[in-house]
Order: C-alpha cells, then structure tokens, then sequence
C-alpha cells in the first residue's frame, strides 16, 4: 500500500525533472480542455446573446403573458381558487422566470343616470360604467383629491368609489356626486347607487405595471362616456355581488417574465409551457384566453439557433480531431525522447504494469489539469471577446456573459480522456522493449503504420467517395420528420472532417514515395549535402511528416471555418430574404381597405424602394368527398412582380418567368355591376334549393374612392323559405350594417359599383322583373 502511495510523489518528481519535454504535452492537454470545452461555453454564450437580441426587438408587455377569463360570476371565493390553479400552471410554465403578478377585475357594465333617474336606451351615446378593482393601485396612483373608499357600503347603501380625475375633468363629475348604475342585462333590477370620493392620477403611465395601456384608469371610448369605479377587491366581492347576484366579470391577469432571468438553458422548456398554457388550464377554467408573444419568440428563436447548432458541431469535429492528433504527436515525442531510459528500466526487471502505472499516474494529472482548468479558461476567453468589433454592438462593450454548463466540463473530460489515452498508448508500445528491442529499432527504419500496411487508407478514400455520393444525391442537408424537430444527417455533416481525415492519410502514404522520388532525382546530381539531406528524409520520414501533416490539418480547419462563415452569410441573408419576399415588405394594409385608394398608394409610395408590386396573401379550402384541404392563396401582378420578388432556382422545377407568363396569359378580369348615382338600396332575388348549412349572401360594394364595403344581405338556412321559392334580400346602401346589425359609420361615395360572390348576379332594386327574377343563386 505504501508503494502505491509513493507513486504519485515518484511521478511529480519525475514531470518535474522533465519539465521541459512535458510542457508542450502540459500545455496540448490544456489547449484540449479548452478548446472542447469552449465549444459549450461559445455556443452558450452565443446562445444567450441571441435570445436578448430577440427579446429586446419585443415589448415587454408583448412578453408577458395575459390571462383573461370573461362573463365568471362575482364570488370571492370561486376567484380565489381560480387563481390558486392558474398561478401554479404559470409558474410550472415560466420554469423560475416570471415576475410581477397583476391582477384586475372588471365587472359587466352598467348603465349610469343621476339619482333617481333612468337611462335613455334609445341614445347610443349613453354613459356607461364599470367596476373594476386592481393589485397594487394605490403603489402605482396618486390621491389627486378626496379619501379612499370604505370596503363596506355607507348607511344609505351607497357605494364608496374612486374615480380618475381625467374622466371627472372630462365629464363633469367631482368629489359627492352620486350615481345610479342600472345593469344592462335586466331594466326591472334595482339599480346600484355609488357615491364618488376620491380622485386618483397616473404616477408613471410608462410604467410596467399599466401594461402600455393608457385607458385603464381613465377610459377613452370614442362614442360614449364610461366611467371607471375603483373599488378595493374586498369591496367588489362584496355589495355589487350582493345586491344584484346575476353580475359578472371579466377578469384579466398579467404575469410578467423576467428577461434577466430567462436563459437560453430554459427557453425551450419556457415555450413549450406557455404554447401549452391554456389547454392545460382549459379543463378548469373555462372560459379562458391566453395571449402573449413569448412562446413565438423562444420558438423563432430555438428555429434560428437549430442552424447555428450545426457548424459548431462540424467544427467541433474537426477541432476535436486535430487537437487529438496534436496530443498523439507530442506525446509520441514524449516517449520517444524517454524510450532509451523505459528500456533501460525494462531490462533491469521493471515489468510493463509497474511503468504503466507510472506512465498513467502522470496522465491522469495531466487529465485533472485539463478538466480543471481548461473551462474557466474558455470561459475567460470567451467572455473577453465581448469589447471585440464582432461582438461589440450586441455586448455593448461589456465581456460576454458566460455560463460554465456540466457539459463544458464533459467535453473537457473528453479532451482529458484523449490526452490520456494519447499519453499511455506511446507508453504502453515502449514499454514492450527492452535495451536490445531499443538499439535494434534505432539501428533500422521504422516499419510502416497499421494502417499503410493493410491499406486502410485506401478504404477511408472508399468511405469519402460514399459520402461525396450521399451530399450530391441528397436535396437537403436537413429532414423534417413527421412528428418532431428537424434533424441533420450525421453522416453528411462528418464530410469535412472524413474529407480531411483521408486527404492526411493518403499524404502519409505519397509522402515516402515522393521523397524517394526528389532523393532519386537529386542524386544525379553533385551536390553531396543535399543529397545526404533527401536520402535522410527519404529513409525515415516519420517525424517530419507528422508535422507536415499536423499543419495541414490545422491549415484546412482555418480554411474550412474561413469559407464556413461566407456560407453562414450566405444563409442567413437567403433565410431573410425567404421571410420577407424581397427587399422589402410593406405589412398591415389590410386597415386601408375603408380609407379609398389614395391611402393603399401613399402607403405604397412611403416605402423606400424604386419598385412595387402589389398581392394578396390569403386562404381558402377544397373539399372533395367529405374531405377538406386548406391552401394558402397568393394573388400576385405578373408584370412586376418577378422585377421585385426574390427567388432561387430551387423552389421550383420551373423559373419565375415562366410562371409568371402563363398567369399574365390566364389573367381574369373583375367585372363591377355599376348602380345609378341615386340607389339607397340594393338587393337581390335569389334561390337556394339544395344547401346543407347557413348560407351568407354578401355584396362587396366600391365607391369612387376606392373604399371597399362587405354588405350583408341576409342569410338562409337549409329550412327557410328561399330554398323553396325566391326571395328579395337587400341592404340599405345609406345606412351600413353588419352581420350582427352594427352600423357602420361609412358613407359610400357615388358612383357605386357592386361585385357580386359566390357566382351571383347582382341586380339594382326599382323593379321586379316580370317572369321570375333575371338573376339568382343555384347551389
């Protein structure tokens, strides 16, 4: 037991004395747990860089998550639980990353008069109110004026409120004033009585906590008056519930998400949470609606870093393999330097095992050094590129931020475990000789490598020719599986380093031969030094070509990444331009629509480019026996929409061109029915015998401005009369409404014309035609 304690010390001394031919193995094992484990710690930090990018480009209200439950019945109790059962599914989804909880309560709205006095139903400007508690109101208002509110009503039954002092400025309304709040659901309930005493203010309207919404304290509802009463959440479980139990509420939660605290280490989790949110909670709270962009960001976000992933992974093969070689090279040097002392000691009864262990215990340091210091040195690296050019603008000028992951200090076990490995086997092959096996060994040449003399080299060149097949063959680098993410094809991806890997095997093998060649040639020669130099080289080339051959693989890795970054380049710019469709995309002019043409057209012109063109994005459905397929639409103008449009040769097995000539050849005209300057109405006859569900009949109707109106006509349903005879339906052109009877504030400017759907003919009101109607639907 005490010899094997001594080991160790015996194997310190040893490095020590020599320290000079171990400091290059010394500093190859660190540069190893380093290099390896930079590659996690990079990625990591480049990872989460990438995900402040992307949730910087976002508002942070857009990223907090917004539950809203609609028409719940007002009970204390049955909130409460509720509550209990979201938080946890939140917090379960948001894995540690989640924030401040906000919290408010709107109740259903009533219809407000003075004391005494009922509502005018018939103005549609009538004031309207609404009770509403908030979490956390008087931290974030000011007591302009007046006190709080009591929980419990006065003696006369009046309840206590706080009002914002800009809608009291607006509307006339100051500290005392009463009001009576009929509920719009039921004119035969007692109305509640509330008494105004006190005015709040906005302390920071910028503030978090208002969610970028300017009209939670103070509402602006463009046509009539509404009036937001503050109450405590004690106070609005109790009295409105009380007296008229029928009122509901609409409850809205903010659950805020701490930037600072989500990582890219969690981001997928977090995505998958919140994306799964409110199906999880839709068993029990029902009914209930999450909104939030988070999840869409962290999935565009885990999609960008999916390719970003890949080249790491092939650079990490190659570093991998070069820093192995590397190890093997010195090491093997190592040995060689010792080989006459090993054999010395072999010959003097030393066994195998026992200089092994010698051998191993120096490894397993060396091990230990890369494992524990060969991270934080990467980390250290790492973090100091932030002030860099590359990485300035992102970082700030601030070092990156870097996480030292178990993985790191795996990868660095692994640059351990080669160092290892690249010690012990030079070691294990020179402790087979003694002194005799040594002197014969140096007296002669070096017998070929195993794998010259069974031509394994010749069987990697088969493997590269495989692969190149496999790279050409396939269309795509990446799969998408039915179920699942996309994955890479390992195989295709190890290409560089296989191509690499055979092309240093192959210069092992036409290295002897071409210094035998130049010794050859030399030696017709006179020059006597020369010759002596090339027949040396020619007669033991090991040692040169194992640096010759470490240079050129460390020369193809610079290469190989030098080209890789133009290709990322080249990639990331396609991907954009993929996403956007050009150099640039005008968005949301859907809203224009009612504002005429010259609105579409200074949208249009407001965008910095020399050309446009206009399309359509939408959706439609084909269904065919019983079967339905959704497809997506894409109306596009074939003159200029091929100067505009980026595409690539790979989308289709045709060329744009072509595409676009034969749409300019089938192109269809829109025909518009034009109606006389005086038409109020507009209407058509129609029959419908054969329909198996409700059938909207919509008219789309085009003034002189351009401005685009959907009217309504009517609807039939497979048990109305109009399946059976005609019927006139029709649309007052002078008073727009929709489906749900809402009018429209839109006046239609002559002339009209009207576009018929669904393969209708349209025909002007003013007469009925003699002998049935000239136009009608058949379905």
């Amino acid at each position: 037991m005490r010899q094997f304690r001594s080991l160790p010390v015996l194997a310190i001394r040893r490095m020590l004395g020599n320290w000079r031919l171990l400091i290059s193995v010394v500093a190859g094992t660190l540069i190893a747990g380093a290099i390896l484990a930079s590659t996690v710690v990079y990625a990591d930090a480049i990872r989460d860089l990438g995900l402040d990018h992307a949730l910087e480009q976002e508002s942070v209200h857009d990223l907090d998550l917004r539950l809203t439950q609609t028409n719940i019945a007002i009970r204390a109790q049955l909130f409460a639980e509720s509550q209990q059962r979201i938080d946890a599914a939140v917090r379960d989804a948001l894995r540690g990353t989640g924030g401040a909880i906000v919290r408010q309560g709107t109740s259903a709205t009533f219809y407000s008069s003075p004391p005494g006095g009922r509502p005018d139903l018939d103005d549609s400007a009538r004031p309207r109110a609404n009770f509403r508690f908030r979490s956390n109101l008087l931290d974030h208002t000011t007591l302009s004026a007046g006190r709080l509110p009591q929980p419990d009503p006065a003696p006369d039954g009046a309840i206590e409120v706080m009002l914002g002092a800009a809608t009291a400025r607006t509307h006339g309304l100051a500290l005392g004033d009463r009001l009576d709040l009929h509920p719009f659901w039921d004119e035969e309930i007692q109305p509640l009585r509330v008494e105004i005493v006190g005015l709040i203010e906005p302390n920071d309207l910028t503030d978090r906590y208002w969610n970028g919404q300017a009209d939670l304290l103070d509402s602006q509802t463009p046509n009539w008056p509404t009036y937001l009463l503050f109450v405590s959440e004690q106070a609005f479980f109790g009295e409105p519930a009380r007296a008229i139990p029928s009122t509901t509420a609409r409850y809205r939660v903010v659950y805020q998400v701490d930037r600072d605290r989500l990582d890219s280490r969690v981001a997928g989790a977090v995505a998958a949470g919140v994306k799964n949110l409110e199906a999880r909670l839709a068993a029990t709270e029902h009914p209930l609606r999450v909104e939030t962009k988070l999840d869409r960001v962290l999935e565009t976000f885990d999609e960008k870093l999916f390719f970003v992933r890949i080249p790491l992974f092939v650079l990490l093969l190659q570093i991998g393999g070069v820093v192995a070689y590397y190890l093997l090279v010195v090491s093997t040097m190592l040995i060689e330097r010792q080989a006459e002392e090993i054999a010395t000691l072999r010959s003097r009864g030393a066994t195998t095992p026992q200089l092994l262990a010698q051998y191993g215990i120096e490894a397993v340091i060396l091990a230990a050094l890369a494992v524990g210091v060969g991270p934080p040195l990467a980390a250290f690296v790492i973090a100091a590129l932030g002030p860099t050019p590359a990485f300035a603008d992102l970082s700030g000028g601030a070092p990156l931020e870097v996480h030292l992951s178990g993985l790191a200090f795996a990868l660095a076990g692994a640059g351990a475990l080669l160092a290892f490995l690249a010690f012990m086997v030079p070691a294990w092959q020179a402790t087979r000789r003694t002194v005799i096996g040594f002197k014969q060994s140096a007296a002669r040449p070096r017998r070929e490598p195993l794998f010259l003399r069974y031509y394994l080299d010749v069987a990697l060149v088969l493997v590269l020719a495989i692969v190149f097949w496999r790279l050409r063959r396939e269309e795509d680098l990446f799969e998408e599986p039915l179920f699942g993410e996309p994955q890479a094809d390992p195989f295709l991806l190890t290409t560089p380093a296989v191509a690499m890997l055979t092309a240093g095997i192959v210069f092992l093998r036409l290295f002897p031969l071409v210094l035998r060649l130049a010794a050859w040639l030399v030696a017709r020669g006179r020059g006597v030094a020369l010759l002596v130099g090339t027949r040396a080289l020619a007669r033991n080339p090991t040692h040169y070509s194992r640096l010759i051959l470490m240079l050129m693989l460390a020369t193809g890795v610079g290469m190989f990444g030098a080209t890789f970054s133009a290709t990322l380049d080249r990639s990331y710019d396609d991907r954009s331009a993929y996403a956007a469709g050009a150099d640039a995309r005008g968005t949301d002019l859907r809203g224009l629509y009612r504002q005429g043409d010259p609105a579409f057209l200074e949208a249009i012109e407001a965008i910095p480019a020399q050309r446009a063109s206009p399309l359509i994005r939408g959706g439609a459905s084909v269904s065919a026996n019983g079967d339905i397929a959704r497809i997506e639409l894409l109306a596009v103008e074939p003159g200029s929409f091929g100067e505009v449009a980026w595409f690539r040769s790979d989308f289709a097995d045709r060329s744009l061109d072509s595409m676009l000539e034969e749409l300019e050849g089938n192109a269809t005209a829109v025909s518009y029915v034009p109606l006389p300057e005086d038409t109020r109405q507009f209407g058509v006859w129609a029959k419908l015998p054969d329909i198996r569900a409700a059938m909207d009949l919509i008219a789309v109707f085009r003034d002189a401005r351009g401005v685009l109106f959907r009217g309504w006509l009517g609807v039939v349903r497979p048990s109305d009369v109009a399946t059976e005879e005609w019927r006139f339906f029709s649309i007052d052109l002078q008073q727009l409404r929709t489906r749900s009877g809402r009018i429209i504030s839109l006046e239609l400017e002559p002339p009209i014309v009207a576009l018929w759907e669904e393969g209708a003919t349209p025909h002007p009101t003013g007469r009925e035609p003699g002998g049935g109607p000239p136009g009608g639907i058949k379905k």
